[in-house]
């Protein structure tokens, strides 16, 4: 009988090869979606917040202390995010 890993994980051969021929099946990820239903909160609030701290992290730090709400630093970013676009679409003076 041929030795098949990739069928006792669940999964296609050409899948064992891109995850580098793993011994045991990775966890399920979880998703955003189910990260904000288990937290409480929207999705919509669950990505602003990911999006900050991807952008400014002392931003996020601002909105866990209180001294700002989401959407501001949401609003804030993307002002910043849009200048820089322009700037960069305008070129060098």
């Amino acid at each position: 009988m041929r030795q098949t890993p990739w069928h006792d994980l669940g999964m296609s051969r050409a899948t064992w090869y891109r995850r580098g021929k793993p011994i045991t099946k990775p966890a399920k990820r979880v998703t955003l979606a189910e990260a904000a239903r288990q937290m409480q909160v929207s999705l919509r609030g669950t990505e602003r917040a990911r999006r900050i701290d991807r952008y400014s992290p002392e931003l996020a730090a601002d909105v866990v202390a209180g001294k700002i709400t989401l959407g501001e630093a949401d609003r804030l970013i993307a002002f910043v995010l849009k200048a820089r676009g322009a700037r960069e679409r305008r070129g060098p003076r």
